[in-house]
């Protein structure tokens, strides 16, 4: 976890520093989240990442078992991106065992397919807004994902005209500590300050020759 008032207090000295700026608070909120969004966005496209066992995704890897409604599987709510998807199948002893779960890209091709068409040993899916799982049965779906960095929010308090930090109602940051430093200089990049620019320009020119993960999972 990051705490954002530390964030705040060194963005502020960083700031002071080299500009002679200062951020309002609603400012550092803008920004705070603006950049760890990029920098989320930019470790699950880079295909120079390995999003399984990147240190710096670990605190947005998430698992969830799913039952069926109306004949679709809903994702939670904080989903972003699917890591892997598998079946929850109940054998006839009472035991769970999870089976594999691929995606079908063409469905009216694989389900006519004696080869590629799903089973009941190999599941495949489909997904829109919701999942739908093939063959349909009342299974639970087993579901490995990327979740949405929570939005961010430093508090204040008020009195008369002057503003104060509060805990009440603040809202860290869910990255690592370790990863302090790479939001803070987004967050000086954002803000137009030249901090370790050099190195930051040249990684945000980089963005847009990133090529989408080939992995698998990966699903918009």
């Amino acid at each position: 976890m990051i705490a954002v008032q530390t964030l705040y207090q060194e963005c502020q000295d960083l700031l002071r520093t080299y500009q002679g700026g200062y951020l309002s608070n609603d400012e550092f909120n803008r920004l705070v989240n603006q950049a760890q969004n990029y920098l989320f966005k930019t470790l699950l496209e880079d295909s120079s990442v390995d999003r399984y066992t990147n240190e710096s995704l670990s605190p947005f890897r998430k698992e969830a078992t799913i039952a069926k409604s109306s004949g679709i599987y809903t994702t939670p709510t904080d989903f972003a991106e699917i890591r892997e998807v598998a079946v929850e199948f109940i054998l006839p002893s009472g035991e769970t065992e999870y089976r594999p779960c691929y995606l079908i890209t063409d469905l009216g091709l694989t389900m006519t397919s004696p080869i590629r068409k799903p089973t009941k040993t190999s599941f495949g899916y489909t997904k829109d807004v919701s999942f739908k799982i093939y063959p349909s049965s009342n299974v639970r779906m087993f579901l490995k994902y990327f979740s949405k960095p929570v939005q961010a929010e430093r508090k204040v308090a008020y009195s008369g005209d002057s503003e104060s930090y509060t805990s009440t109602g603040t809202v860290n940051l869910e990255w690592n500590e370790t990863d302090k430093s790479m939001v803070l200089d987004m967050m000086l990049f954002y803000a137009g300050v030249a901090a370790n620019m050099p190195d930051i320009a040249n990684w945000i020119q980089l963005r847009n020759s990133f090529v989408q993960s080939e992995n698998k999972d990966y699903k918009k």
